[in-house]
């Protein structure tokens, strides 16, 4: 009895879990506060609209896009640690278009934060940019090094392919709840996206430069391709998970040593 309660204590490690760094809910219908999105580019010629929890952008032309931007205090990842976003999204429109695509980047944008509307701030950034396409549309996930088309959706605009994935992944007319996960490891990031049904993991083993494991802004992007279209998010979090503290795992030894002891009495 004695071995199974020292077993069960284990269960009581103080290991460190997902701390929420980052959190909209879209639930006060005013997306210049709490947190502040801030449209990107020429605000003339974009729809957006947060009322009743949503946060819609789009385009009510066609061939165009839409950027918005936010910022959090930053979070800098040690080996082990790791990031994950998670977000509920959904397209209002056709499904049939590849080129209908939400673009979702995760970045260090090196000081350089938008401040109010219509700025274009995307030069110093670098980070990571998924692009999810619409319908049976494909998508991919791209390392950025810092240019002004930090959505562009193609390589060879300052962009490395890290990875292609299939139509599973793809946005529709329901919303699904998309979920990003960066881990630092000794070779790099291991990458991974899952929208509850289908998940694919990467990696990425060229790591440019320390400042791509700091990570304080969030962007998301719209592409309509030959039709009017937008997308709705509900719902945004960053969370944290620090490697656990190396007393954790001496608490953790203790306690098995500890369990072994009794049992070997026994």
């Amino acid at each position: 009895m004695k071995y199974i309660t020292s077993l069960l204590c284990l269960a009581t490690v103080p290991f460190a879990s997902g701390a929420t760094v980052f959190l909209d809910t879209f639930a006060d219908d005013d997306r210049t506060v709490d947190p502040a999105w801030f449209i990107i580019g020429a605000p003339a010629a974009v729809d957006i609209n947060q009322a009743d929890g949503v946060l819609s952008l789009g385009r009510t032309q066609s061939n165009s896009h839409t950027y918005l931007a936010s910022n959090w205090s930053g979070t800098s990842l040690a080996v082990g640690d790791a990031l994950a976003f998670a977000f509920r999204v959904k397209l209002t429109g056709n499904q049939g278009n590849r080129n209908n695509e939400i673009m979702f980047t995760i970045g260090n944008n090196n000081g350089t934060v938008p401040t109010a509307d219509g700025q274009n701030v995307f030069a110093d950034d670098f980070g990571y940019v998924v692009a999810l396409g619409s319908g049976t549309g494909t998508g991919s996930i791209q390392r950025d090094a810092g240019t002004d088309n930090w959505l562009g959706r193609f390589p060879g605009i300052d962009h490395t392919q890290i990875t292609d994935f299939s139509s599973a992944l793809a946005i529709t007319g329901s919303f699904q709840t998309y979920t990003l996960t960066l881990t630092r490891t000794g070779a790099g990031l291991d990458i991974e996206l899952s929208n509850g049904t289908t998940t694919i993991t990467t990696s990425d083993t060229n790591v440019p430069a320390e400042a791509f494991y700091t990570f304080n802004t969030v962007t998301f992007g719209y592409y309509n391709r030959n039709t009017a279209n937008f997308v709705d998010v509900d719902f945004f979090e960053v969370t944290y998970s620090p490697i656990p503290e190396p007393s954790a795992y001496a608490a953790l030894f203790g306690l098995l040593a500890l369990a072994c002891a009794r049992y070997r009495r026994r």
